[in-house]
């Protein structure tokens, strides 16, 4: 971090030679939530746009795609005042989409939803895959690219309220299928990611602030601590 900028960086496996990768000059106002494509060709990431408002808000959010070759910045979306913040992008397997999620923000910038959706990597319409009132975010696409998990409530923009669930549902939001059933009070389950085979998917269990990692299977079976 330098000044008021967040700027994207690449270090090796062992934390060491660590360099800027994606340039962000004036009126970048800083960048976030990178993303590897599968070829590492590509990086999708999130940018904001100064000058800054008084309450400190950028005065756009965008996701973006960074080409590595040819050191350009393709913009996918466009959320003035940043209040349908696009957040935390993932590749499909063939690298051919994204999956994101929008926090839906109210005038004073305060969440007040979120929803899941899929663009192409190369630009066009966003297609919404879930319902607002589901609230769901964090999602990631299984290794066949068939299906896409997420979690309701995600913690980085819930932290004090909703019942936090894993559901997948198909690439075209077809098939909404539950994994976990977790009570309000109870566990809230977020961040799931699928196994290398596809098989499971890991997620965090939060118990009142007491994070733990666990297993399930990609049906909802066998919910296991790990």
């Amino acid at each position: 971090k330098r000044a008021e900028h967040d700027l994207l960086f690449e270090a090796n496996a062992q934390g060491r030679n660590a360099r800027q990768i994606v340039p962000c000059d004036d009126p970048c106002g800083g960048d976030d939530e990178a993303s590897y494509s599968p070829d590492r060709r590509r990086i999708a990431f999130i940018r904001a746009f100064g000058p800054l408002a008084d309450d400190g808000s950028p005065k756009e959010c965008r996701l973006a795609v960074f080409d590595r070759t040819s050191g350009t910045v393709t913009y996918l979306t466009r959320d003035p005042r940043c209040l349908g913040r696009a957040a935390f992008p993932r590749w499909s397997p063939d690298g051919s989409m994204l999956v994101y999620f929008v926090d839906r923000s109210d005038e004073f910038g305060a969440t007040s939803t979120t929803a899941v959706f899929s663009i192409a990597a190369k630009g066009g319409k966003a297609r919404q895959l879930t319902s607002w009132e589901l609230a769901g975010g964090d999602a990631d696409w299984s290794p066949d690219g068939k299906l896409i998990v997420f979690s309701t409530y995600p913690l980085v923009y819930f932290q004090e309220a909703g019942i936090s669930n894993l559901y997948t549902i198909r690439s075209d939001g077809s098939n909404l299928h539950p994994l976990t059933s977790y009570k309000e009070g109870e566990t809230r389950a977020s961040h799931p990611r699928w196994t290398p085979d596809g098989e499971r998917i890991v997620y965090v269990a939060d118990n009142g602030g007491a994070r733990e990692l666990w297993l399930v299977n990609a049906d909802g079976s066998n919910p296991v601590q790990i």
